[in-house]
């Protein structure tokens, strides 16, 4: 990778990713943290930065790599087992992303559309965008578009709470009498569920030159801008808060503010632009993760695949996670099933047994045929 995204783009990214999860919710996976939300989320960032500190040290005191670069040259067989883990994490992460876009677009502004077309334009989206990232060095586009979408989203947000002002009631503050069980159990849930920690492990210094300051821009200001947005909506919609799906698009609803049209039309064309850069960011970051597993460990910068290599590597990777969203966006709307994240763990991890070795040829041939071209040419 030639190119490298700045600090403020990559926090920015890291922010698209997150600010995504939180604002999309399937039915059962609201009011999650009930009375203690503000002091759930700042104990879910103090937690996060703490899972940090450890690739923030290995990406401080090796200048240019990733903790998983550094991994691949310390490691390889422990750097193949976490290569599957992280690949098997962000195909379900893209899974779910793709499901929670579907179900908000088909509950909001095209409830008639079928889920297969839906899928099918969304996927066809992400293929393009993934061949064009890998083409053209990556993820300085959507550091660029990560961070136009952090300004506009805190422009938005802050004229949305001054629209919304006449509609707030203080009473609708909530005590903070959730247990501490409860809460503790959803700061560590919320953790564990991040694939922040996998973005940053994977592309901190590989695609951005200070990476660790990328952290301490991320978490802070995106804490400000979640208790912010939470209190805003707290004090607009009151008791229904544990009840919405999309809390953020809700609001703005309700903000009447004309702005090209309506605001909320933005507002929807913003989350549809998040999810579709947070699963093709993911399907560069399993790339890039098989690159540094097949390829030759300890360089900065590595062979991308080209012509029809770079095709199927786009392709294979896109077409599974389209596939799965497919197959389990239907029993994500009903989210009755218990297993549903289980067993699309259970799911991607097979797929990546099967599909890694496929990838990994291609793009360990084309490495090889580079290497032989080097040593004729030395």
């Amino acid at each position: 990778m030639d190119k490298k995204i700045t600090t403020w783009q990559f926090a920015a990214l890291l922010f698209m990713s997150n600010i995504f999860a939180e604002s999309m919710n399937f039915p059962t996976d609201i009011s999650k943290f009930e009375s203690n939300r503000f002091l759930t989320l700042a104990l879910i960032y103090l937690g996060s930065f703490l899972v940090f500190i450890p690739l923030i040290i290995i990406s401080v005191k090796n200048p240019g790599f990733s903790a998983y670069q550094v991994l691949c040259g310390k490691n390889k067989p422990l750097a193949v087992i976490f290569g599957f883990l992280i690949v098997a994490k962000l195909l379900c992460s893209g899974v779910i992303t793709a499901c929670r876009l579907q179900f908000f677009v088909t509950t909001t502004i095209l409830p008639q559309i079928p889920c297969v077309s839906f899928m099918v334009a969304l996927f066809a989206l992400i293929l393009y965008g993934v061949y064009m990232g890998m083409a053209r060095g990556g993820f300085c586009t959507y550091g660029k578009i990560a961070q136009v979408f952090l300004t506009v989203f805190v422009l938005m947000s802050v004229v949305v709470s001054i629209a919304t002002f006449d509609k707030m009631e203080i009473l609708f503050l909530p005590p903070f009498n959730e247990p501490v069980r409860d809460t503790a159990v959803n700061t560590v849930t919320a953790i564990a569920k991040s694939s922040e920690f996998f973005l940053f492990a994977v592309l901190g210094g590989y695609a951005c030159r200070q990476p660790h300051k990328s952290v301490l821009f991320y978490l802070p200001v995106t804490l400000l801008i979640l208790e912010f947005m939470s209190a805003v909506i707290r004090l607009v919609v009151g008791p229904y808060y544990n009840h919405i799906s999309f809390p953020f698009y809700m609001v703005t609803s309700l903000s009447d503010v004309v702005l090209f049209e309506r605001l909320d039309g933005l507002d929807v064309i913003l989350w549809i632009v998040s999810g579709a850069v947070r699963i093709i960011v993911g399907i560069l970051c399993i790339n890039t993760v098989l690159r540094h597993m097949f390829g030759t460990a300890g360089k900065q910068k590595d062979t991308v695949p080209g012509g029809a290599k770079r095709i199927l590597s786009a392709v294979i990777p896109t077409a599974v996670t389209g596939v799965l969203a497919v197959l389990v966006s239907g029993k994500s709307q009903v989210s009755e099933h218990s297993g549903l994240m289980s067993s699309i763990v259970m799911v991607t991890v097979v797929l990546a047994v099967i599909i890694m070795p496929i990838l990994a040829m291609l793009i360990k041939g084309k490495e090889d045929g580079a290497n032989e071209k080097e040593a004729e040419q030395a």
